[in-house]
């Protein structure tokens, strides 16, 4: 486990933290520069609403914020053992305090949102809807893997594809794509790298038809949010 690993990924320098004496101020301190870095940070345990205050922050779509539920645990641990508690408590001491307060944040910021539980509605219907038409039956909702879960009409689209295909590959075929610096053994390599039918490879990212949208077809043409 890595401890206050959060705070760290958003520069808090914890080496400067022990030698401090005021421990508390140097935390608050911490944490009024992050929220003024960053005026929004999305919860995990809000997944879904997260996503639908992202896309109106940046004035996306629907289509944009979709995606595939992957690699999630079936059945939730938790701890309850009193001792554990505490000294998880005390080991993550600074990611705690850093998730109260954006989490404080989030909610005062979806406040100011007129209307977002609605919008949120629709999107876990179109979501769920495009699930089912991506996933294969048995396993939409969890995939203990990435590889042969998408159905046969997921597998001709593109949207499906890219969902399912994990985020560091998705890079990696983007620069590839896009990057005259990729040497031409180095798209050679990754052309025979990628070939998981599930997820895209070199050619699918630059010919792949996209026109089709995975709303539409999912809905089968029937409305249009």
């Amino acid at each position: 486990m890595l401890v206050n690993a959060n705070s760290v990924d958003m520069g808090f320098d914890l080496e400067n933290y022990v030698k401090t004496i005021n421990k508390e101020k140097y935390m608050s301190d911490f944490l009024e520069k992050a929220g003024q870095t960053w005026d929004l940070v999305l919860i995990t345990e809000y997944f879904d609403l997260s996503l639908v205050m992202l896309k109106r922050r940046f004035c996306l779509r629907f289509e944009d914020i979709l995606y595939l539920r992957s690699l999630e645990r079936i059945k939730k641990e938790r701890v309850e053992e009193p001792y554990t508690l505490a000294k998880i408590a005390e080991m993550q001491r600074l990611d705690i305090a850093l998730y109260d307060y954006f989490n404080a944040t989030f909610w005062r910021e979806v406040e100011k949102e007129e209307g977002i539980f609605e919008e949120l509605a629709i999107f876990q219907k179109l979501n769920k809807q495009v699930q089912s038409f991506c996933v294969q039956g048995s396993k939409v909702g969890y995939q203990g893997t990435y590889a042969n879960v998408l159905s046969p009409k997921g597998r001709e689209n593109f949207q499906c594809i890219a969902m399912n295909t994990r985020c560091l590959n998705f890079i990696r075929l983007l620069e590839a794509r896009d990057d005259t610096a990729v040497k031409e053994e180095n798209l050679e390599e990754i052309a025979l790298g990628y070939t998981d039918p599930d997820s895209l490879n070199l050619n699918q990212i630059i010919h792949k038809d996209r026109t089709e949208n995975v709303i539409d077809l999912a809905y089968k043409n029937r409305f249009r949010f």
